[in-house]
């Protein structure tokens, strides 16, 4: 706002709820920011719009901040953040509507939404990378759904790979998104050559999109690492903690989000049928999964059912789309279908009161 790349006047404000000093490199001497540049990135429309309309009040005489950190401005780019979340649900719509029927896809938008931590990133805390993950994991689900229906041209591979690029810039984790799709990208039929030049499609645009990171990494701190590990977060690859992140207060995921586990067992039927679909949804979960358990502590993972986890939503609906087409449940009465989601949304409710109260 002040027209120089030294953030350390704009690091520290107190008084809109900033609570830490700056922490500056003694490499650089630049404050330091070991949260990734994609979210903030993908707020710049939202937010130029949210500062044009505070110099319009501020024009009309109204006194309004316009500094970045006025309430219009803090308001319009939560606004867009929420869009993030219905483009993601929209999305998801899509793939399972495509994938199974319209009806189906109501029932598992509606679950995404209600009986997740989705519930919460959007109507309460918007202004977070989390919507942001949803929405290009989500992209990136509707983009290998349609390369498995056939759109399969080393542009589109290209077009996944930029996807991925640009969710790993969100949250440089959500890299293992693209780890199975890479696998089926080399596996499938082909010449060596043609895998070979798939692979890199997916590859060197991943990497053109992510370059942003080590760049922003090196100018704040000198050296090419993970601002995360660098500033004293470890991850213990040998020793994850996976009751941790699925079952304990506070942490488990599938104990803010216990609905999860009818997309799991969605994805098991659909793995005994052998649908590509699921694996990589399987695969991705598990990924998520050891990350999330080695990473310690999981200070960022923690209250609100594990927010991590959100960028595998959109690949377990999936299994929710397969459960719900299976003929053990095809038969339910919609009331069983709306009581069911009644609970989970109320649990969802119950849990977020706790943690809003707590924290």
């Amino acid at each position: 706002m002040d027209r120089d790349l030294q953030f350390e006047n704009e690091a520290y404000r107190p008084e809109v709820g900033f609570p830490h000093p700056p922490q500056v490199s003694e490499v650089t001497g630049r404050v330091t920011n070991k949260f990734s540049p994609g979210a903030p990135l993908l707020w710049i429309p939202a937010f130029l719009v949210g500062q044009l309309f505070s110099y319009l009040l501020m024009i009309t005489g109204l006194p309004v901040i316009t500094d970045g950190y006025g309430w219009w401005t803090q308001y319009l780019t939560a606004v867009g953040t929420v869009t993030f979340s219905v483009g993601g649900l929209y999305l998801i719509f899509l793939v399972i509507k495509e994938r199974f029927s319209t009806v189906i896809a109501w029932w598992t938008t509606a679950f995404v939404v209600l009986a997740t931590q989705m519930l919460y990133y959007t109507a309460v805390d918007p202004l977070n990378s989390h919507s942001a993950s949803f929405l290009l994991s989500a992209t990136l689900l509707w983009g290998t759904h349609k390369y498995l229906e056939g759109r399969t041209s080393l542009s589109w591979i290209t077009f996944l790979g930029a996807l991925g690029g640009v969710l790993s810039l969100i949250r440089n984790q959500d890299v293992v998104l693209l780890i199975p799709l890479g696998i089926l990208l080399l596996v499938q039929p082909g010449t060596i050559w043609q895998r070979v030049l798939r692979g890199l499609s997916l590859g060197l645009s991943w990497l053109a999109v992510i370059s942003i990171q080590g760049l922003t990494t090196h100018y704040l701190y000198g050296q090419l690492n993970s601002p995360y590990l660098i500033q004293g977060e470890q991850i213990s690859w040998f020793r994850p903690d996976f009751w941790r992140v699925l079952f304990t207060l506070e942490n488990g995921v599938l104990f803010f989000a216990p609905g999860l586990v009818l997309c799991l067992e969605g994805l098991r039927i659909a793995l005994r049928q052998r649908k590509t679909l699921a694996s990589l949804a399987v695969g991705i979960f598990l990924l998520q999964l050891y990350v999330v358990a080695a990473w310690s502590p999981e200070i960022i993972g923690g209250p609100y059912g594990s927010r991590m986890f959100i960028s595998t939503l959109p690949w377990l609906a999936v299994g929710l789309g397969y459960l719900l087409q299976s003929k053990s449940v095809k038969n339910i009465s919609k009331w069983m279908y709306l009581g069911i989601l009644g609970v989970l949304l109320l649990n969802n409710l119950l849990q977020t009161l706790y943690m809003l109260a707590r924290f």
